[in-house]
């Protein structure tokens, strides 16, 4: 399901006479959920710190501790709120105000998946500065998955979910869900790593999982698609990869190129609610 929402970032501005600011946290909205959530920097200010550097350490941190008490007052008056006196509510919390905490203006935001994580998403670009560290090489991958599944309308589709037969639990960034159980399951793989043990080592660990969970009627082997990002220009690594995908085509998985993107979208397309 997709929610209309809206967010703010609290900005930390001790010096009304240079306007600089610091990212201390966000507030996040969606009306329609009912939801009124936040997340405030209230541990490690060391770049804060260094940031402005005369300021002295007890202002900053009494500063947090007034707006997250604040912001907990305004989320526990939020669960008894319809969709637009949330929205009113949310609209009076961040509007803009003389002091040393402050408030962004509100942001549109379309979302998609559990708002919390969403939030901690928001959280992590905004204050973490997620957007400089370098993704891991399957992060990319399942975010190159999900991009080409958004610019073909078929996201809505596919949640991430852990699938689990009671024992083990295989957590699969893109499941479609039917009334009778999981009509598809795509768990893009990486095995460009470094060494054919490696490439095996991963390629084992995804095997016996859903091999598992395959026995035992969580998923059909047919329904489950693995997209893999496979090494080039080095025929030990080359092979290894290969072993991998054959081992998963032989319990009848659906093993592919990851760059194959017109296998991917028939998949996806015939495996979708």
């Amino acid at each position: 399901m997709t929610y209309p929402s809206l967010y703010s970032i609290v900005q930390f501005k001790p010096y009304r006479e240079t306007d600089e600011f610091a990212n201390i946290g966000v507030v996040l909205c969606c009306p329609s959920a009912g939801y009124f959530g936040f997340m405030i920097n209230n541990r490690s200010f060391a770049r804060i710190n260094h940031f402005f550097e005369h300021l002295e350490l007890p202002v900053l941190r009494e500063a947090v501790r007034y707006v997250t008490r604040e912001l907990e007052r305004v989320q526990q008056l939020a669960y008894s709120l319809n969709a637009e006196s949330l929205k009113s509510l949310f609209a009076e919390v961040t509007k803009n105000r003389e002091g040393i905490m402050l408030f962004s203006a509100a942001r549109p935001i379309m979302l998609q998946g559990a708002l919390d994580d969403e939030l901690k998403a928001l959280y992590e670009h905004h204050v973490g500065h997620s957007f400089a560290q370098k993704a891991a090489p399957q992060v990319l991958l399942e975010r190159q998955m999900r991009q080409t599944l958004v610019e073909h309308e078929l996201a809505r589709f596919y949640k991430g979910s852990t699938l689990t037969d009671g024992l083990v639990e295989a957590k699969i960034p893109f499941v479609s869900q039917g009334k009778l159980g999981v009509l598809g399951a795509i768990k893009p793989l990486n095995l460009q790593h470094d060494s054919p043990t490696k490439i095996i080592e991963e390629g084992d660990k995804w095997f016996g999982k859903l091999r598992r969970l395959v026995g035992h009627g969580v998923l059909e082997a047919g329904r489950v698609l693995l997209p893999l990002a496979m090494p080039t220009a080095n025929t030990k690594l080359t092979n290894a990869a290969k072993l991998v995908a054959d081992e998963f085509k032989r319990e009848r998985m659906v093993a592919i190129n990851a760059n194959d993107e017109d296998h991917l979208l028939s998949f996806a397309r015939s495996h979708a609610e």
